[in-house]
């Protein structure tokens, strides 16, 4: 099944990358993740919906933002769920 057509990819192609310095937007360090030792000292002082939305979001590596959004699908099996549910402790 074709969602995009081939001429749309190819017309991506042409587009110039990015340049650093090109424009006068600030130039910012990348953000790293939060490491493990603080993220698990600091689980047991978040409320429990908070402390797994935080684990989802280790887990999965998604953004705040899309867990928020995240429903479960009708296909997930009331066993896997729990097994997931499990496995975030």
């Amino acid at each position: 099944m074709e969602i995009v057509p081939p001429s749309s990819w190819h017309g991506l192609l042409t587009v110039e990358p990015l340049r650093k310095g090109r424009t006068t937007a600030p130039e910012l360090p990348p953000v790293r993740a939060v490491p493990d030792e603080i993220m698990e000292a600091t689980l047991p002082h978040l409320p429990s919906l908070v402390a797994d939305l935080v684990k989802f979001i280790r887990y999965a590596g998604c953004r705040p933002g899309e867990a928020c959004i995240t429903q479960v699908c009708a296909e997930v099996s009331r066993e896997k769920a729990a097994a997931l549910a499990l496995k975030l402790g």
